[in-house]
């Protein structure tokens, strides 16, 4: 039963980490084109000139592409490491619980 629930713990806890890894291409993939969408639309409005505007637009992505790849790895790693303990306490928890009804019930 205690290896049951160790297979169960570190599939749950390889399913949450392979779910982690796209927070840091989520936030880049969102944060990235933002920032383009918002530098093309001030250009625009301000009647800067057509190359000024995209080349603008073009270095925003990029920067803040970047950033949210950073600030995504940041949040999947915090994300991580919190469910990662969680389980682990679970189980921690649960083995302990089966240890002491092996004992009541004299099986050593």
């Amino acid at each position: 039963m205690a290896m049951e629930s160790s297979l169960k713990g570190t599939f749950y806890i390889e399913f949450i980490v392979q779910r982690v890894e796209t927070v840091a291409y989520t936030y880049a993939g969102i944060l990235g084109p933002l920032a383009m969408l918002a530098a093309l639309m001030r250009g625009f409005t301000h009647g800067s000139s057509a190359a000024m505007v995209v080349m603008t637009a073009w270095i925003c992505l990029l920067v803040f592409a970047c950033i949210g790849a950073v600030v995504g790895a940041l949040a999947g790693w915090i994300v991580e490491q919190s469910v990662r303990e969680r389980v682990l306490v679970e189980l921690e928890s649960s083995e302990s619980e089966e240890h002491r009804g092996q004992m009541a019930d004299g099986k050593n």
